[in-house]
């Protein structure tokens, strides 16, 4: 079975997949907005898996979502609310546009959905073997350090970085217990390996542009107005495909929205859930 985390809720089931080296606990500011209203569930990803169910390093962002289409299958659910972030969020789009009986809705919170122009010269630097050209997070993912000697010395040090200045002290808290845990000698390590983190951005990302216009569920697309992965070009093209979805710009967040305004995001899922679904 594939391991995945059961965070309770009343009603109806949904379940969240989250980003690439964001493990599922790092949203609990968002899903604490939700489960009052949804039974949440998140499969891990596969650099979350224990040595005993570990598969290797995946060669494209496909084989995730083969992961998360045998993980519904052996659960036997069907009919659930799909909703996922970046990496997460086009994993969820994909099973719901080859097997669309899994989710009644789907709401993709600022997915990794390149325009054809952004896609091009990423795909030649995966033949050429130098990804990392074209994204440097690759060597920054690769030098993170991985050891603290506590949660709030971590705290301490993430606290004044730069790219998480928009998330408040809880949602910081939150996502740093929620990439650790504690080691033999008392000190915090990272759960989600540097080196499969590195590599999921060398394999990615998906286009799933030519078979967007055949999904049939209800659409709720969130970006971060500031976001540098799906743009405004991105959104455009969105609507133009699927004038039915809803589509919604959240100011003050980039890229990691969920984090830095989890109540706002919160609120516009159940808003749209509640007239939609």
């Amino acid at each position: 079975m594939i391991p995945f985390i059961d965070f309770g809720g009343s009603g109806s089931l949904l379940h969240f997949a989250h980003a690439n080296g964001f493990p599922p606990n790092t949203y609990r500011p968002l899903i604490e907005t939700l489960t009052p209203s949804y039974h949440v569930f998140s499969m891990l990803l596969r650099p979350l898996w224990r040595e005993h169910e570990a598969r290797p390093f995946i060669s494209h962002w496909g084989e995730f979502a083969d992961d998360l289409l045998e993980f519904l299958e052996e659960r036997g659910d069907q009919n659930l609310i799909g909703v996922g972030h970046s990496l997460g969020a086009v994993t969820t789009l994909a099973v719901a546009l080859c097997r669309p009986e899994f989710f009644r809705a789907v709401v993709l919170i600022d997915p990794v959905l390149l325009e054809r122009r952004r896609l091009y010269p990423y795909r030649v630097a995966q033949k050429l073997g130098i990804t990392h050209w074209v994204l440097p997070l690759i060597n920054d993912t690769l030098r993170r350090r991985r050891v603290f000697k506590s949660v709030d010395e971590m705290f301490s040090r993430y606290r004044r970085a730069q790219i998480f200045k928009q998330i408040d002290d809880y949602g910081l808290r939150s996502y740093i217990e929620g990439i650790t845990a504690p080691r033999p000698d008392g000190q915090v390590e990272l759960t989600y390996s540097p080196e499969w983190e590195a590599e999921v951005y060398r394999k990615g990302p998906l286009d799933l542009w030519q078979n967007l216009h055949l999904l049939t569920q209800p659409l709720l697309v969130i970006q971060g107005a500031q976001s540098d992965t799906l743009v405004e070009v991105g959104m455009k093209k969105i609507k133009k495909i699927l004038p039915n979805a809803e589509l919604h710009s959240i100011e003050g967040a980039g890229h990691l929205v969920p984090l830095e305004k989890p109540k706002e995001v919160g609120k516009v899922i159940k808003s749209f859930l509640e007239n939609r679904v």
